[in-house]
């Protein structure tokens, strides 16, 4: 019944946020392959002739998962505790801020 899919959907949402999490760590390891030599020559060699090199960062996943529990505990907040909220939550309304951090547009 309802409460299978709500837990399968729960399930689906933590397996999700590990994948997530995994591409997260992999990414980071293999951003430390790619910048320790850049490092080693940007202590050392670059002190010397004055050029050093640009580290290179990969772009990380989006933790869909945590995202979505974010955005739902906003709209809970928004219709709960002050009484008004966004009636147009889709995508394009929605921006992932280069810190982190979500912004909500649209508000009528």
């Amino acid at each position: 019944g309802k409460s299978r899919s709500v837990g399968s959907s729960t399930t689906s949402l933590a397996r999700e946020a590990t994948k997530a999490s995994l591409a997260k760590r992999g990414l980071q390891l293999w951003d430390l392959g790619r910048n320790t030599g850049k490092l080693l020559y940007n202590q050392t060699l670059a002190r010397v002739n004055g050029a050093s090199l640009r580290y290179e960062w990969s772009e990380h996943p989006i933790n869909l998962a945590r995202l979505l529990d974010i955005l739902m505990q906003v709209h809970a907040e928004e219709i709960f505790r002050h009484g008004f909220f966004n009636a147009d939550p889709h995508p394009g309304n929605i921006m992932l801020l280069k810190d982190g951090r979500i912004g909500l547009i649209d508000y009528g």
